[in-house]
Parts: C-alpha cells; sequence; structure tokens
C-alpha cells in the first residue's frame, strides 16, 4: 500500500474541519445562519464526494427515522484488529457568545447528554460530542491538545468527551469554547484516525492519560453490524442488526461512518 492512500483518510477528516471552520467564519462576516443538521449535511456529502476508499457514509433511512437519538454513530478500525464504536452528538458554537447553548437541549423532556448516554452504555459505544467552531483567536498554550503543529483550522470539528460535557453541563459558566477546550482530551476530529494514543487501542493498550480514561475499556467489535455490512455492499439500509443495537433503548443513530484505518485493513 501506497503513502498516499495511507495519509488519504487523515486529510479528509482534516479538510472537513478545515472547511466547518472557515464556513462558520464566513457565516458570521455575512451573518448568515447555519444550524448543526446543515453542517452535519453537509460534511456527510463531503465525505461522500472524496470517494475515499476507506471512508464509508451512510443515512438512516425515513422509515426508520422516528428512532433516531444520536446525530452519528462512527465505526474505526478494521476487521484484523477490531472496531471502536463512537456515539456522537453534534453541536455549533454560537458564533457571538462562543457558547454551547444548545448542550441543554432536551427531546421529550429527556436532556440530550442522558440520550447519548444511556445509548453508548448499552450499546458498547464510546461517547462523544463534536463541536462545529469558529472563533477569532485562541490560546494555544490552552486550547491545544494535538501533538502536531498548530492549526487553528482544525479546531473547526473538535471531539471531547462525554465526562468533558458533562462537567461543562453541571458548572455555571462551562458551556463554552474556553472551558471545553481547555480539557487535554479534547481534540481535532483527525485525531480519531491519526493519533498514536488513540490508535494502541487497537494493539491491545489498556493505559491512557488522565481525560482518556474510557478507551482503557472499550470495546473492541471483531465485525461491523450485519445491516452496516450489508448496506455497504448493496447501497440499502434495510433494518437494525439486533446483535449490535440493543432493544433496551429506543434510539438510533441518523448518520453513520465507517473509517477503515487503512494501516491494517489490507493485512492478512
Amino acid at each position: 500500500m501506497n503513502q498516499t492512500s495511507i495519509k488519504h483518510l487523515p486529510s479528509i477528516f482534516e479538510k472537513a474541519a478545515s472547511d466547518t471552520w472557515k464556513r462558520l467564519k464566513a457565516s458570521s462576516q455575512l451573518e448568515i445562519s447555519q444550524n448543526e443538521t446543515t453542517i452535519t449535511d453537509i460534511i456527510l456529502l463531503d465525505l461522500k464526494i472524496a470517494q475515499c476508499p476507506f471512508l464509508h457514509v451512510l443515512k438512516t433511512p425515513q422509515h426508520l427515522e422516528h428512532l433516531q437519538g444520536t446525530d452519528w454513530e462512527w465505526w474505526i478500525g478494521a476487521n484484523n484488529v477490531g472496531w471502536l464504536r463512537y456515539a456522537v452528538q453534534a453541536k455549533k458554537i454560537d458564533l457571538s457568545s462562543q457558547r454551547y447553548d444548545e448542550l441543554g437541549h432536551t427531546v421529550n423532556g429527556k436532556l440530550q447528554l442522558e440520550i447519548l448516554q444511556s445509548y453508548s452504555y448499552a450499546n458498547k459505544a464510546l461517547a462523544r460530542y463534536c463541536f462545529y467552531n469558529y472563533v477569532k483567536s485562541i490560546k494555544t498554550s490552552k486550547h491545544w491538545h494535538c501533538n502536531l503543529p498548530v492549526d487553528v483550522t482544525q479546531l473547526g470539528c473538535s471531539i471531547a468527551t462525554l465526562s468533558t460535557v458533562l462537567k461543562a453541563i453541571n458548572t455555571r459558566g462551562y458551556r463554552n469554547f474556553d472551558s471545553i477546550h481547555s480539557h487535554v482530551s479534547t481534540l481535532p476530529f483527525r485525531c480519531l484516525v491519526a493519533c498514536p494514543m488513540i490508535l494502541s487501542v487497537y494493539a491491545g493498550a489498556r493505559r491512557f492519560p488522565t481525560g482518556f480514561e474510557d478507551y482503557a475499556e472499550a470495546q473492541l467489535f471483531e465485525s461491523l453490524p450485519l445491516n452496516i455490512q450489508q448496506s455497504l455492499e448493496t447501497g440499502y439500509f434495510q433494518e437494525w442488526d439486533s446483535n449490535f443495537y440493543s432493544n433496551e433503548v429506543p434510539y438510533r443513530p441518523a448518520r453513520i461512518l465507517v473509517a477503515e484505518l487503512p494501516y491494517w485493513s489490507n493485512q492478512g
């Protein structure tokens, strides 16, 4: 496998983050509003257009939409090393206040965070928030936790743990860019497919630094759910695989991303 194909996957994640940052900057300048659904669907379309052989995106069919409870489900890995499963809720920054005012959003009287928490627990997924951001300036020593050179546009899509968001919700004055990005576990989107520390899960690592403790107990699935496998082969999404989607919680993801890590996907 050539180096271009190996680098292709992280570069697509980088482009999604950078484009989101620039798009929100333009939105701020032109005073054009974009909600989370619009941004998420644009990202989904861009990922599809990229035509990366290691990246696949699916959207839940309309007849199953009544079950939706999370914005995304991400499957990242390979059959040879296993798959990490992420349950993901997207939130957009308020461009004026730099706050995430919708973190306290409820669905049918239930806190959205609680839905994410119950879904991830029942289905052995890692719960994450994907924040869509643009801010005029950042404090790199405080807000940048990636070992790669600083590129502020990579915070256009940043990933935070459930525990970080739970603290933000329960602590007055913490529902903002500064507080959430002060946590070392809040990282650029690309880190999920490029960070050696995170990728060490696939090699059997079970000790992780503060902020990343949930990786120590993360479930590595041997294969993708049957319904996802069939959808990737046929392009038709029929039903949910009951072996992977618990009936104890009625929620299902609105969109599914499958990222095959090219480092291992072709190894025997």
